[in-house]
């Protein structure tokens, strides 16, 4: 067909002209011809009369549904044809005739059910079976029997077709897939190596019995070498294998009880026992610690607690319900350099069923909050073009994955504005933290205020100009949002509050450390449904900033999440009853070389005189390695690790003047009496 239609194609083509030559005009014809001849199907009319043919061979049956049209032409509806079971193979002939016609009529059934039609056959001795009008003969076979009583629910008539006439039914009962099955050996096979592991498995489900232990600890070399040592001595001046050194450590609280070796009261398992031992212990799924606890009440073998470790943490149903991991220690957003170049938006709500668009600039904490009943796309960026109308246009624009930030007409005002548009992981509000710490502190102090029988509104008002001209303790000079946005301080009819309230640490004691994960690693992803979240397995892609990660799961999802969503995971292996331990070197265990120190970190060393060294760089630092450093020391730990500098840069060093404190001095009261100098 795609030959036919070549010369046809060429004339759509957007570099061809329109040229009509004498091979479009003979693709043309010959397309002509065959939509007018009757290779083709015609459509299923109930007013025309029905003709279902149906055909036998030695590997499959055929069978087509056809229109008699008055003129006596035909015209196939639709055909039919499957390949015949082995069982069926060994049908007689006429058995098998009779199976194409039961084929055929249940294939059209819908077509013919309750309308007369015609049966064909190239079988004649059928035509006796089932188009006989006493009734089905008291000779014929069961199987044949069971045919006709199946034709009993039909109204057609059977007529016989010469077999050099009956071509399309014949043709397809034998254009069968020729596809080589499995031998039936094969087959055998496959079935008895699926039921013995299953029995396997089934006994390796039983409990293990003492009996069970002598006689493994007899079959089993090594434990059979300690019995001998046990019973006539340790050798001295031997050396001693890895296995039996761990052994030997122990000798003194080896014993030998019915053929089995006792560690204390503790019962030494042999290895092919040591798989079963441990499933029948973790049963009730304990965790790590409970694990052990039972284990070493009853069984023993050097490498027992490294062997738990990796049961549990390789148990999927144990992985699927654990506890989430210690929550990596927060990393700032790179400081702004200046008012309204990063801002972060969120929306709070409902209060009062009304929604509320908050927006907090990065570098001053000035906060735009501003009510709406509608959340839209549209309602958003209709408030947005308003604030920037009034400030500017932001560099940055950060938000969570709310689909009125991920629509495309966001992204699209974004772009159009030149805005380099954020979105943090989801379920994981903590990533757009400003945003989130300005709204709960928003929801709490309009609730206060509006207590006081004043309205959202007002307390809205009241809130926005108590919180811009408060000073904070996050900006520099202990500024308020005004001095920093406007320039100046704002009037108000409120006292200034100056709180010094304390630094609250938020590096968690259990995680000092930040943890980190590389390409190709296996984890488990927090995956959130309506029901909750689950861990789903999974491998990491690339690296997106300092805490974000591209994760593919099992199911071939692609997922962003955030370190805190993320956990190791480890794969059992079968034929492996030892832990193997993978480390990585710490980033924190590599020295910073002095250069990176001192420009990253603009520490100024005491001045002391140092050679001057030849062929070293004195190139300064980039600005994007600059701005890594300092945005996140562990990222330069990470690179100096990595990629090795060159050798330290020699710096003229000089001395730093004394700092002076910036805090406020306020002399005691008691010495308000007393002029002072």
């Amino acid at each position: 067909m795609r030959k036919l239609r070549y010369p046809l194609d060429n004339l759509l083509k957007a570099n061809n002209s329109f040229c009509w030559t004498p091979e479009c005009k003979q693709s043309f014809a010959t397309f002509k011809s065959i939509l007018s001849s009757d290779l083709l199907l015609t459509h299923y009319d109930p007013r025309q009369k029905i003709v279902v043919s149906a055909d036998a061979s030695s590997i499959g049956l055929g069978a087509t549904i056809s229109h008699m049209y008055p003129g006596g032409s035909m015209r196939v509806i639709q055909h039919a044809s499957r390949a015949l079971t082995e069982a069926e193979r060994h049908y007689s002939q006429i058995d098998r005739e009779g199976l194409a016609i039961i084929f055929a009529v249940k294939k059209f059934h819908k077509m013919i059910f309750g309308r007369r039609f015609t049966l064909q056959t190239d079988h004649r001795p059928l035509l006796h079976i089932f188009g006989s009008k006493k009734g089905i003969p008291t000779v014929t076979a069961n199987r044949l029997q069971r045919f006709a009583l199946t034709l009993l629910a039909y109204d057609f008539d059977i007529e016989y077709v010469r077999t050099d006439d009956f071509g399309n039914a014949d043709l397809l009962s034998r254009l069968i897939n020729t596809q080589a099955k499995p031998e039936e050996d094969t087959v055998i096979a496959s079935i008895e190596t699926d039921i013995k592991a299953m029995v396997i498995s089934a006994l390796h489900a039983t409990p293990l019995h003492f009996a069970d232990l002598i006689r493994e600890t007899q079959k089993d070399p090594l434990l059979q070498k300690l019995i001998r040592y046990i019973r006539e001595g340790w050798p001295n001046n031997t050396t001693y294998t890895r296995d039996l050194s761990r052994f030997f450590a122990r000798k003194d609280a080896l014993s030998i009880v019915e053929g089995c070796i006792l560690f204390g009261e503790r019962v030494v398992i042999p290895q092919v026992l040591q798989r079963q031992c441990l499933q029948q212990i973790h049963q009730g799924h304990p965790g790590i610690q409970r694990m052990k606890a039972l284990a070493r009440s009853y069984i023993y073998w050097p490498s027992l607690d490294a062997d738990i470790t990796e049961w549990v943490k390789t148990c999927q149903p144990c992985q699927a319900v654990a506890k989430s991991p210690p929550h990596s220690s927060p990393v700032p957003w790179p400081e702004a350099a200046g008012p309204w170049q990063r801002v972060h938006v969120d929306y709070a709500g409902p209060l009062d069923g009304d929604f509320y668009l908050i927006v907090v600039d990065s570098f001053s904490k000035w906060p735009e909050v501003f009510r709406t009943n509608s959340t839209t796309s549209a309602a958003t960026i209709g408030i947005l073009r308003g604030i920037f109308a009034r400030f500017g246009v932001p560099t940055t624009l950060v938000s969570d994955n709310g689909t009125q930030f991920t629509s495309e007409d966001f992204k699209s005002f974004c772009f159009l504005n030149g805005i380099d548009h954020l979105t943090t992981a989801p379920y994981h509000p903590q990533s757009n933290g400003q945003a989130e710490r300005f709204v709960d502190t928003f929801k709490r102090t309009v609730k206060k205020i509006s207590a006081d029988g004043r309205t959202m509104q007002e307390a809205l008002d009241a809130f926005l100009l108590a919180y811009r001209s408060t000073p904070c303790s996050a900006l520099e000079g202990f500024k308020s949002p005004a001095e920093i946005m406007l320039g100046r301080k704002m009037r108000t009819t409120l006292d200034l509050l100056r709180p010094t309230p304390a630094e609250r640490s938020t590096d968690s004691p259990v995680a000092k450390k930040r943890r980190e994960f590389y390409p190709s690693d296996l984890i488990y992803a927090k995956c959130y449904s309506r029901n909750g979240w689950s861990w789903i397995a999974g491998t990491i892609v690339n690296r997106i900033g300092n805490v974000m990660y591209t994760v593919r799961t099992v199911f071939n999802k692609i997922i962003k999440s955030h370190v805190n969503q993320l956990r190791e995971r480890r794969v059992r292996h079968h034929h492996q009853h030892h832990h193997h331990h993978h480390h990585r070197e710490s980033a924190e265990s590599v020295g910073l070389p002095l250069d990176i120190l001192l420009d990253s970190w603009q520490h100024t060393p005491l001045q002391h005189t140092t050679p001057t060294c030849t062929g070293v760089s004195t190139n300064p630092p980039t600005n994007a390695q600059s701005l890594a450093s300092v945005s996140d020391p562990h990222t330069v730990s990470n690179a100096a690790s990595l990629h090795p500098t060159k050798a330290p840069i020699p710096v003229n060093r000089t001395s730093r003047e004394p700092r002076r404190s910036s805090r406020l001095r306020r002399p005691p009261s008691r010495f308000d009496q007393y002029r002072r100098f």
